[in-house]
Parts: structure tokens; sequence; C-alpha cells
């Protein structure tokens, strides 16, 4: 019964340490965007790395214009690698 119970519970951990592992990391960001949204920003050219609702990642020209779309629900300083900027 010992034995049973034991080989049970390496198989749950062993599947959670699977799933740990199998899950794709989340992006972070270090800004969240907040309502109500910029309708206006300045012209300064400050690169962010903005994270939408799906999980995409895009460079804008600031905090200001990446959070004025309503998908974008943070940004990280500095701009993406490998992305234009929009």
């Amino acid at each position: 019964m010992k034995v049973l119970a034991h080989a049970l519970g390496l198989i749950g951990m062993s599947c959670a340490i699977m799933a740990c592992t199998a899950t794709p990391e989340k992006i972070q960001v270090e800004n969240q965007c907040k309502d109500p949204r910029p309708q206006i920003c300045t012209m300064i050219y400050m690169p962010v790395c903005g994270l939408d609702e799906k999980g995409d990642i895009n460079t804008y020209a600031s905090g200001c214009n990446a959070c004025s779309r309503a998908d974008v629900v943070g940004y990280s300083d500095g701009a993406c690698e490998d992305t234009a900027v929009q």
C-alpha cells in the first residue's frame, strides 16, 4: 500500500514538473497602461517595447504612444528586439 501511494505521489510530482516546463514564459512589463488612455502624445522619441492582450510585442515611439492603443496592456523601456517602430 505504501509503495502504491509513493508511486502515485511520484507520478503526480512528475506531471506537475512537466506542466511547469511546458508552460510558455509570460512576458513581464515594467509599466502597466492605465485608463483613461492618452489621447495626445508628445513627439519625444523614447522607444519602448509594448505588450498587447494577445501576448504580442511591438516597439512604439514612447510609452504614451504604446498606451494610447486600447489593446496594449503595458510596456518596458527600450525597443523590442527585431520589431519595427509603430
